[in-house]
């Protein structure tokens, strides 16, 4: 299948490449010197869905002021186009939570994004385009696996708050594999698909699993407290790069939980327990070193 990939050059678009290539895909992957998801109109797309047989947009930001046009406006001008060309399937990854109305500026955006996609795929009978909705996503490389690494990574780790917010966390390898059962999925395909881990754990308990992944012995946590935490977030919100924000603090007090029983019936898909995913990529030296920067 000839798919164009919006987002191939960030942490889940890098990987959702190399798998669909794997997979026997001819992928398109645009580059910012060919299309800048911020500043993309209707009309910049339509050489780019030549030929195209599928759409996956995988472009995401967690902050800056890029967020609402890369979240929303960039893809809404995607999905005009996409079906202006007829194109019969399109995946648009989203967020768990995302709606118009959401706390936060990221899923206000994604949820914006949501609505637009909705409301053409019932207008036009699009079919073949599908909402994916992922709670928070775990892998080498990705944003809150390196927040919570190195919370696990200090010689006592660190408790966020009381350490009981909810989260279902999934594997990136097995968020990509869902993308790829769902371009194969018969259609119709449900409109809109939460993806999650097989059990609900704990913010403690993730910081937990990543600690035993890193291959450091188990230390009972300690809370940073709450003040300490909130300023943390502040400094995060203008420290290049930094994973822990007012907004993402936010997002993991809200908690990320669903039912992974739909995206089973409609895919045949079930994401892994979080050790055993973490266990087939093992870490290595230099994921410690990362963690403890």
């Amino acid at each position: 299948m000839r798919i164009l990939l919006i987002g191939a050059r960030g942490f889940l678009g890098a990987r959702l490449a190399a798998r669909l290539e794997a997979e026997g895909h001819v992928l398109r992957c645009p580059g910012r010197a060919e299309l800048d998801l911020a500043r993309a109109h209707q009309a910049d797309w339509p050489a780019l869905l030549q030929g195209v047989e599928a759409v996956v947009n995988a472009a995401g930001l967690l902050r800056g002021a890029a967020m609402e046009a890369v979240h929303h406006h960039g893809p809404a001008a995607l999905f005009e186009a996409s079906a202006a060309a007829g194109i019969p399937r399109l995946v648009q990854i989203s967020a768990l939570g995302a709606a118009v109305e959401a706390g936060s500026d990221f899923l206000r955006g994604k949820g914006r994004a949501e609505a637009h996609l909705l409301r053409l795929r019932a207008a036009g009978g699009h079919d073949g385009w599908c909402v994916l909705r992922p709670s928070l996503v775990v892998g080498r490389g990705g944003g809150s696996t390196g927040l919570f690494a190195a919370l696990a990574a200090l010689p006592v780790p660190l408790r966020l708050a009381e350490g009981r917010w909810p989260i279902q966390p999934l594997h990136v390898g097995d968020l990509c594999a869902a993308v790829v059962a769902l371009l194969a999925a018969p259609r119709p395909l449900p409109a809109s698909l939460d993806l999650v881990g097989p059990a609900v754990l704990t913010t403690d308990a993730l910081t937990a699993t990543l600690r035993r992944w890193l291959g450091l012995a188990p230390r009972p946590p300690i809370a940073l407290p709450a003040p300490l935490l909130r300023l943390a977030a502040r400094l995060g919100a203008v420290w290049p790069g930094a994973s822990l924000t007012p907004e993402t603090l936010a997002m993991l007090a809200a908690g990320s939980t669903g039912d992974p029983a739909p995206a089973e019936a409609a895919l045949g898909w079930r994401a892994r327990p979080l050790p055993l995913a973490l266990a087939a990529e093992p870490a290595v030296a230099a994921d410690r070193w990362h963690a403890r920067l």
